[in-house]
């Protein structure tokens, strides 16, 4: 598999994989052998991908009608 089949399968981890991935690929260039009982690196939640925290994070928004007015029969100068 080539580098460029496996770029948009990287893309689409979570950072706390991506970051993962780094450190056994840094491990493995230096010769050494990865910790992989390790703890994970605390990420900033204002950074990370925080998928568990913020279910609909990313996902698509779509308004009916947005410049309607809300709640309109609930104004009393209108009546």
């Amino acid at each position: 598999m080539t580098l460029t089949e496996l770029l948009p399968s990287i893309q689409s981890l979570p950072r706390s994989e991506k970051v993962r991935l780094i450190r056994l690929l840094a491990a493995d260039v230096a010769g050494e052998q990865a910790l992989e009982a390790e703890q994970p690196a605390r990420e900033d939640s204002s950074k990370g991908d925080d998928t568990t925290q913020y279910p609909l994070r990313g996902t698509s928004v779509h308004y009916e009608q947005p410049t309607e007015p809300v709640a309109e029969s609930a104004w009393e100068a209108l009546k």
